[in-house]
């Protein structure tokens, strides 16, 4: 059931525009830089000068569907980033009018809510509300929940939960063919353009959280990253 719905929503990714890729889709690659007050050298120290492999992706995704038609889906991932962790951000959409307006003119950050895969596996509940008291103050208030913190265990890291379920028979987590072809279907087209142009290839330094421009790229859209 989950592999046929994961079909569902990789068909209904809409395609990147060929002729605008740099608006919706943006690569880097790391150089030296500082991680845990250690030197790292460049990607292009480590596999070869003439390297350009990216090591970084952000890109917005549209999905053509009754459910998610006209919501935006910004994705990240890189190596050699200032933290390695994994977590869905779902931003609520702003309010048409707020109650405090009059008193307190600044824009109020929307709601989240952040589930954390890796580490620290839990979730967050970020909600901006008024301080009590006659002042109109507006704080953020996180409601966090974490696994380690209720519960004595030891978590399972990526490998060793994969190997389990193959023990198991379980293929939840495994990819399918047809989703690994469809996978495909959506990033060939890219992989074809960058395969014959380095002019979209940025920079970023190790330890950082990826090159500036894929701060640039989300901020066109009134958006940001979550840091």
């Amino acid at each position: 059931m989950i592999h046929g719905e994961k079909i569902k929503v990789l068909k209904s990714i809409r395609e990147f525009p060929k002729d605008n890729l740099n608006n919706w889709i943006i690569r880097g690659q790391y150089i030296d830089g500082i991680i845990d007050n250690e030197k790292v050298k460049s990607y292009k120290d480590e596999v070869g000068k003439n390297s350009t492999t990216e090591t970084f992706i952000a890109a917005k995704l549209l999905i053509d569907n009754w459910r998610w038609s006209g919501i935006p889906f910004y994705i990240r991932t890189g190596k050699r980033l200032k933290e390695k962790i994994s977590e869905v951000s779902i931003i609520f959409k702003d309010v048409p009018h707020s109650l405090f307006s009059d008193f307190y003119p600044v824009r109020i950050e929307p709601n989240a809510l952040v589930i954390r895969i890796q580490p620290d596996e839990g979730f967050s509940l970020i909600l901006q509300a008024k301080q009590p008291g006659s002042k109109i103050c507006i704080n953020t208030l996180n409601m966090e929940f974490k696994y380690k913190n209720f519960f004595n265990f030891e978590t399972q890291d990526a490998y060793e939960r994969l190997i389990l379920d193959a023990l198991l028979g379980d293929q939840t987590l495994y990819v399918r063919n047809d989703v690994m072809e469809e996978s495909w279907r959506v990033v060939t087209p890219v992989l074809e353009i960058w395969e014959n142009s380095n002019e979209n290839l940025y920079f970023y330094p190790a330890g950082s959280w990826g090159p500036e421009e894929s701060f640039y790229f989300i901020e066109k859209d009134n958006r940001k990253w979550r840091l």
